[in-house]
């Protein structure tokens, strides 16, 4: 017997046991094995660990369900292996499990056993859990051959809790034949706090309204508080007293907390969507546009993290718009199969407005290479408060930290725009700032010029807006819409986008340095949103920040607040913004 099986690991910030876990599988004593990693965007060492193992890796984010399935279409083995980078497999498990295939199973229950020694709850999560051993009403396959994984329909990806029991009960439905192994799989990543258990449990019980939908009739066995299998280890209870109270008490609050998180999901009837606060019966398409030059560096992370989205992919348009790019970007950009067109203007405006010309859904993003989405339900967040309310323009998110960030990208992350004369200059004071579900309206007077970030743009708010076909400055394109008369947008703070704006000092210099040369040589007479800012408290920037003395105080104050060391950059980034900018405008000014 020497068939390939592909073993799928799903991974999101695994770097404290994924080594383990690989080693336990390289040391199987089947060897015609295949590991596929599938990491959803960890900011940990995660991938750094698989990479060194020389496993498959793949980045695709989404539920645990939706990775495992996007790992199964990468694998060529004839079976299917699914285990959580927190087991450690016993030598045998594969080998066993291939032998009871060839007696004539379709799929192989792999019994999991919480590491007991990890914490005083594990022990009483182990007690429990090997009563289940041999129980195919409380366990499920995770071994299964790939042509009956892909007949069923692999995991089902609208559930988040139970994905591993609602493919074992369509295993039974449809009649395949399911067996047992004595070798085990030891999981290490029991919860070992009671906070962070009742969360877990609230959590799962939020999703099992879900779950019951597609399981009507195998929940109520599944969820039953009392389990016949119970019956069969009374002498385990009598053997042992402590445990035995220990788990009667974890397993009422186990109910208890679950049984909350049910009765609001009732109350609310929240399907997965809903729980992530994303329920529509059909998506409208969004476009996202991309001006590029030179982006190669980040461009394949962009795309596999833009095909991560949660979103319907046939509602979602990409078009690329390349300035010129002389490294691999057009390559990697139609590797993906995105429609690349050429910017013979170079600049980003007239790229954008050369997108938004070839572009036709309802909803646009104007997105950079070097931005991720925090999450795969960030499109479906920032959509809704726009299909809620027809008024606002746009959506917008907040700026994320991300793990792997350098210290310049943490500044410009706590500043919240590019620099610090920016910062400034683009003081938002909104005339009011209304909490809705899940995100705030912000409204402001015509006069006002907010700068926005991370914006989803409403494409019918653009185009009564007008005077973009030539160029569209985004920047100031808020305070034009504003301006016209459409004085509202969202803004989600529980949602984020992280931006890897800066690798250096000299590459922050160089950024600035082209911004303030696009701004001198502004092709078109449009007003920028810099323009409408008082020229004296433009000199009493520029005076505040050359100066160094305020953003000294402002840094050692941020710091002590925050406690992020990246605001020790404040004084110098000042001084360094000032000089550009001087710069450029001695250099780039008009003759009068």
């Amino acid at each position: 017997m020497d068939k390939l099986v592909s073993v799928i690991i799903p991974t999101k910030n695994s770097g404290l046991t994924l080594s383990v876990c690989l080693e336990s599988v390289n040391k199987q004593t089947y060897k015609n094995t295949e590991i596929i990693v599938v990491d959803n965007y960890s900011t940990d060492n995660t991938k750094e660990i698989a990479l060194s193992k020389s496993v498959g890796f793949f980045s695709y984010g989404g539920e645990r369900s939706s990775q495992v399935n996007f790992g199964v279409r990468q694998a060529k083995g004839e079976y299917i292996y699914k285990i959580d980078s927190d087991f450690i497999l016993e030598p045998a498990v594969i080998q066993e499990c291939l032998e009871k295939i060839s007696e004539g199973y379709d799929a192989v229950v792999v019994h999991n056993s919480p590491a007991a020694e990890v914490s005083w709850l594990t022990k009483i999560r182990k007690f429990e859990v090997d009563m289940y051993k041999h129980d195919l009403d409380h366990s499920s396959a995770r071994f299964i051959k790939k042509e009956v994984f892909l007949k069923i329909g692999g995991f089902n990806e609208d559930t988040i809790a139970g994905e591993d029991y609602d493919l074992q009960n369509r295993l039974n439905k449809n009649a395949y034949k399911t067996g047992f192994i004595e070798a085990e799989a030891l999981h290490l990543g029991e919860p070992k706090k009671i906070f962070v258990l009742l969360k877990k449990f609230f959590w799962y019980g939020r999703d099992f309204y879900n779950y019951k939908k597609y399981n009507q009739q195998e929940s109520k066995v599944q969820l039953r508080f009392f389990r016949k299998v119970y019956l069969k280890h009374v002498d385990k209870f009598l053997k042992h007293p402590l445990l035995t109270f220990g788990f009667m008490a974890y397993h009422c609050v186990k109910y208890f907390f679950g049984g909350l998180g049910y009765l609001y999901s009732i109350i609310f009837k929240q399907s997965k969507a809903e729980v992530l606060g994303v329920e529509m019966k059909e998506w409208p398409t969004v476009s996202f546009i991309m001006p590029v030059y030179n982006e190669e560096k980040y461009l394949k992370t962009c795309f596999e993290n833009l095909q991560s989205l949660d979103y319907p992919k046939d509602h979602i348009e990409v078009i690329v718009i390349d300035g010129g790019s002389i490294d691999q970007t057009v390559k990697i950009a139609e590797s993906f199969g995105y429609k690349v067109v050429c910017n013979l203007k170079k600049k980003a405006p007239f790229g954008k407005a050369l997108g938004l010309g070839l572009t036709h859904g309802e909803f646009v993003y104007f997105h950079e290479a070097d931005v991720l989405f925090a999450s795969p339900c960030w499109l479906k967040k920032m959509i809704l408060p726009l299909l809620e309310d027809v008024e606002l323009f746009g959506c917008e998110c907040d700026w994320g930290i991300a793990k792997d960030f350098n210290s310049l990208n943490t500044y410009f992350a706590l500043l919240k725009i590019f620099d610090p004369l920016a910062r400034m200059l683009s003081g938002r004071k909104p005339k009011s700032k209304v909490y809705r579900k899940n995100y705030y309206v912000e409204e402001y007077d015509l006069a006002d010029n907010p700068v926005t970030y991370c914006f989803l743009w409403r494409r019918s708010s653009i185009e009564a807006v007008g005077d973009w076909k030539m160029e569209f400055a985004e920047a100031n394109f808020a305070s034009r819409t504003i301006s016209a008369g459409l004085t509202r947008f969202a803004h989600l703070e529980d949602m984020v986008a992280f931006h890897y704006y800066s690798s250096s000092l000299i590459n922050f210099i160089k950024k600035r340095e082209k911004i303030a040369r696009q701004y001198m040589e502004r092709e078109i007479v449009d007003t920028s949103w810099i323009d409408k800012k008082s020229k004296v408290y433009l000199y009493f920037s520029v005076l505040y920040l050359g100066t160094l003395v305020g953003p000294i105080i402002e840094a050692i104050f941020n710091l002590s607040r925050s406690r992020k060391i990246a605001w020790l950059w404040h004084p110098l980034l000042s001084l360094v913004t000032v000089f550009v900018y001087g710069k450029e405008y001695l250099i780039n000014k008009p003759p009068k």
